[in-house]
């Protein structure tokens, strides 16, 4: 019998879109290790290359970027001193997202693309990949872009992921101000899975 192919897999994770509630940023590295798991589950053939990190990381305790840069497979994109702007998060994992993506069509490799967010700026990356066969999987913030959610090989809410992982009620993180600017806390996932 024939093994599978392996596929190599990055996470992207946009921090300010997919934030960490404060009552689990004591358990940022566990989040981590949730996600390598859960990607594992999904995807046994994959192995996860990188954890790249970006957003404004003032917003947080300085416990939340010590876990973060103590983690080996995580990468923050920013240093952790510094702030970045606006769309320079975005930017910045859009571009680790196109290298990847790049470099594993020009090997002929499946690859697999893990987005955290929830952000529409995503959409023409994510289509790049599909379009080259590449598998996606997006945890996003209840606000997600619709047309980056239907776009998918697995969709689950941020929320309702750290509520699963960390056995927390979902109101629970969304009475510790975590939700997303704009959010509904009655809207659900997508169900797409």
């Amino acid at each position: 019998m024939a093994s599978a192919m392996k596929t190599e897999a990055i996470v992207v994770w946009d921090i300010e879109n997919n934030r960490v509630p404060l009552q689990l940023v004591p358990r940022c590295f566990e989040i981590v290790q949730w996600l390598l798991q859960e990607i594992q589950e999904q995807s046994p053939n994959a192995t996860v290359l990188r954890v790249y990190v970006a957003g404004t990381f003032d917003k947080y305790p300085a416990q939340l970027k010590n876990a973060l840069c103590t983690h080996p497979r995580v990468q923050l994109l920013y240093s952790i001193g510094k702030i970045a702007k606006g769309g320079e998060a975005d930017d910045a994992l859009k571009r680790v997202m196109l290298d990847f993506h790049t470099t594993q069509l020009v090997a002929q490799k499946q690859a697999l693309l893990v987005l955290l967010s929830g952000d529409a700026d995503y959409n023409d990356v994510v289509d790049a990949a599909r379009v080259a066969g590449h598998k996606v999987h997006l945890y996003h913030s209840y606000a997600v872009a619709q047309t980056l959610r239907g776009n998918v090989d697995h969709c689950e809410a941020w929320q309702d992921f750290l509520a699963r992982k960390s056995g927390q009620k979902v109101e629970d993180l969304e009475e510790t101000g975590f939700m997303v600017r704009g959010a509904s806390p009655t809207s659900k996932s997508s169900g797409v899975h």
